[in-house]
């Protein structure tokens, strides 16, 4: 994916999965709500990470997909640039997301 210059913001991230139907822990404050997603902003960039694993809920297996399409309708992707561990693996976006590891969205307009 190609990065622009243009960083996008914390709140359009959290709407592109809001509406895509991703359950998020802002949209439910004060309760006990495992988020699908979390998101939040580190060093000016956004971060995304999945919140639930396949063995914990019902069709989590599908969320990383919904995340990315969900990104990709919006024009953000998912960079190997920044991440919360170790940036070494060769792993794709996608599939980092999908392990349970953070990720940070870049903007791809």
């Amino acid at each position: 994916m190609i990065a622009t210059s243009a960083a996008p913001s914390l709140l359009d991230v959290r709407n592109a999965l809001r509406n895509a139907g991703l359950r998020q822990a802002e949209d439910h404050p004060g309760l006990p709500v495992v988020p699908e997603v979390e998101t939040w902003a580190s060093n000016g960039e956004i971060i995304i990470k999945i919140g639930v694993a396949p063995h914990e809920r019902l069709g989590a297996d599908a969320i990383p997909a919904r995340v990315h399409d969900a990104l990709l309708a919006c024009g953000f992707g998912l960079s190997m640039t920044t991440r919360c561990d170790d940036t070494s693996d060769s792993r794709s976006p996608a599939a980092v997301l999908a392990s349970g590891d953070a990720v940070a969205i870049i903007c791809t307009r």
